[in-house]
């Protein structure tokens, strides 16, 4: 999402940091990944969020 144009979604999301990674699998929130943006760490970050159960969207 672009946050000057969807900045209600921003605040939904309680985004105050860009860049900001929501994680959806199959319609359903996981989280919001923290993780550096190398290959190696996001990776890491999205197969933990994955191994997860999803959770309650903010």
């Amino acid at each position: 999402m672009d946050v000057a144009v969807s900045p209600a979604l921003a605040r939904e999301f309680e985004i105050f940091h860009l860049p900001a990674l929501a994680l959806y699998k199959n319609g359903a929130f996981h989280t919001m990944v923290n993780a550096p943006l190398s290959a190696t760490a996001l990776t890491r970050g999205l197969q933990n969020a994955l191994d997860a159960p999803p959770d309650e969207t903010p």
